[in-house]
């Protein structure tokens, strides 16, 4: 994934700014690579693999339950617990964090806790 992290231009260096609008130039986006701290649904079944049986459907009772997340349809998407989610208003979905895999993990491993889910 890339973001946008300025411009960098090209030319005389030592001219005066009356001097640059007559020059060439060349402006060129620079793009840094970045990772995000969130993952979706889908890559978090793939993190959370200790979980025997851990699915979508396991996942979705889990936020429901621990409340991390709106539901969908919420008026206000937005109110998650930040430490655990995110809503990411350009794709219209949430990313979660390592913090809630790690949280799933811990939770999920009794036996008990993970049947109420199921």
């Amino acid at each position: 994934m890339f973001s946008f992290a300025g411009w960098v231009v090209f030319g005389s260096s030592g001219a005066s700014v009356k001097d640059r609008a007559v020059g060439v130039y060349f402006v060129l986006p620079i793009r840094v690579q970045c990772e995000t701290p969130w993952c979706r649904s889908s890559m978090l079944i793939r993190r959370a693999r200790q979980i025997d049986r851990f699915n979508v459907s396991v996942h979705s009772a889990c936020w429901k339950k621990y409340g991390v997340r709106p539901s969908a349809g919420d008026p206000n998407p937005e109110r998650t617990d930040y430490k655990y989610c995110v809503y990411d208003k350009m794709h219209n979905d949430y990313g979660y964090t390592q913090a809630w895999v790690d949280f799933l993990v811990e939770k999920l491993r009794d036996k008990n806790e993970f049947e109420s889910f199921v």
